[in-house]
């Protein structure tokens, strides 16, 4: 695959992200950390290979018997402070690619936590589901007090019960109406 193959389908990926399923995402996010890893990972064994083949020449070098001519202690000084430059900096990647890929771990370690916090029901709403649903229930039984059974007493004592107990609801409203419907009715058959 060619490199602008891959990056147009990169972006693609990134500008349908949102609405894949949530494993699909984790595929995702799992095969850019790995590929950011590599990537890090390629880099420093490469300068870690070119500071030991430069040292090795060094070394080579320096130990090179059939060599006539003797290296100036200027020369060897000079070779000792490169080999001391290109370790530092082999180092220094190695620290960095290693930060890179902590770095990565974390994220993908928080956005796994993400995801699974995103699966837990939000406790406020599921209460707000049950006081609806205990609601609709008390409804229910109060229009059947009223419609079945012909028990306007026991209705209006039911339909005030939830308008009570649950004031902030659909069925409140539906008790209400229906309260007044009664009260209407009421008025109806007394003139």
């Amino acid at each position: 695959m060619t490199e602008d193959k891959l990056q147009n389908l990169l972006r693609d990926t990134d500008d349908n992200y949102a609405a894949m399923p949530p494993d699909t995402q984790e595929l995702i996010r799992s095969v850019r950390s790995r590929a950011v890893r590599r990537k890090y990972l390629k880099t420093s064994v490469s300068f870690a290979a070119a500071a030991c083949l430069v040292i090795a020449l060094c070394l080579a070098l320096l130990n090179f018997e059939g060599q006539k001519k003797t290296l100036s202690p200027q020369q060897l000084a000079a070779l000792q402070q490169d080999i001391k430059r290109l370790n530092t900096a082999a180092d220094a990647t190695l620290k960095l690619v290693t930060e890179v890929i902590e770095r990565q771990n974390r994220i993908e370690n928080l956005q796994k936590l993400n995801a699974q916090l995103a699966q837990f029901i939000d406790p406020y709403q599921q209460i707000r589901e049950n006081l609806n649903q205990t609601a609709f229930i008390l409804l229910d039984r109060a229009d059947a007090d009223y419609k079945q059974f012909n028990d306007i007493d026991s209705a209006i004592e039911a339909y005030n019960r939830v308008v009570g107990l649950f004031p902030d609801t659909p069925s409140a409203e539906k008790a209400k109406q229906r309260l007044v419907e009664i009260h209407k009715e009421k008025i109806n058959n007394y003139i």
